[in-house]
Parts: structure tokens; sequence; C-alpha cells
């Protein structure tokens, strides 16, 4: 997910996704009057698209460009988001940090609410075989970087080998 709002109707969730150059399709509560957009489709990942009663989903190439106004032509980059100006211009504003990306990292366990957009929270895990060093909560800075001290090196297997008077440890690549 990149974002959500709450009290948007469904056409302000459609106009938001078309407006973010990120955004891919949305997902709308209708009663609650919930909007999420997200950064991928249930083309590009099939087995995160789950039905649930009173959602409705839709792909954003489903819908007519021209809902953004001026933002329909905009050039922003891939992480930005067009604001309409007067007099049909348009500016763009960060919108999001992207993936977090870094070796070792894992997606595995990130939870349905966690989100790339600005001001927005992800925990991310180290993979197999790697060390965690830091926390796992990510925070997306308005700058469009994230706040993290995660690292995860590769983890590497000690071998220990001596006898009473002296002991070696060998760190070895597993």
């Amino acid at each position: 997910m990149i974002t959500s709002f709450d009290k948007y109707s469904i056409l302000d969730c459609v106009e938001d996704c078309l407006r973010t150059t990120r955004c891919r399709s949305i997902n709308y509560c209708q009663g609650a009057h919930f909007c999420q957009t997200n950064f991928e489709n249930r083309t590009s990942v099939p087995e995160l698209y789950i039905e649930k009663p009173g959602w409705i989903y839709t792909d954003i190439e489903d819908w007519d460009k021209k809902i953004a106004g001026a933002c329909s032509r905009s050039s922003c980059r891939i992480n930005e988001k067009c604001i309409p100006q007067p007099f049909d211009q348009f500016t763009c504003v960060i919108s999001d940090c992207g993936v977090p990306k870094g070796e070792g990292f894992s997606m595995e366990h990130v939870r349905e609410w966690d989100a790339i957009g600005i001001t927005r929270r992800m925990q991310i895990t180290c993979a197999d075989k790697h060390n965690q060093l830091g926390s796992e909560r990510f925070v997306c800075r308005s700058n469009g970087t994230w706040r993290s001290d995660l690292s995860c090196p590769e983890n590497f297997g000690t071998i220990f080998f001596g006898n009473s008077f002296c002991a070696y440890t060998i760190s070895v690549k597993v």
C-alpha cells in the first residue's frame, strides 16, 4: 500500500491514485468511506488480492485519466504526486519512499496496514541466513527517504576448536 485516507469518496480515491505516479490500484471500503492506494495490482501480485465484504477493488487502468484534470498530463517522477494548481497548471510533490531495499531485507512479514507513503511505517525483517542488527521499524520521511537503522549482514557460522590451554573461534560463511 502507498497510503490510506479517511472520509474519501470512491471518486476522491480514484483521483488521488491517478495523481500519484506509483499508484496502480485502489481498495475502497464503502461503509467507512475509507481509501487505500496501492503500488501493485492484482495482475502483478495476484497472491495479495483478497476479496473482502464491503470493499471495492479497482485497477487504475479502468478509469479515465481526465478525472485528474491538469495532472492527467503530468511528468511527475515515480515517487511523486501531482497537485493541481490554478489555470490548468500542476506541481509535483514527494508522495512516498518506495519499497525499502537493502541486502538481506525480507518483505515476508510486511503487514496489511504497512505503507510506503510519507509519514507511514513498515516492519521489515531480515531474510533467512541473515542476522538482524537494529530495529525492524521503517518510517517514511517527508524528503522521500526511509528512517531506519536495520542492517541484515549474512549469518556466519562459528567453529570452535582447541583444548584446555588454547581455544580458537573461526567464522565461516554458511
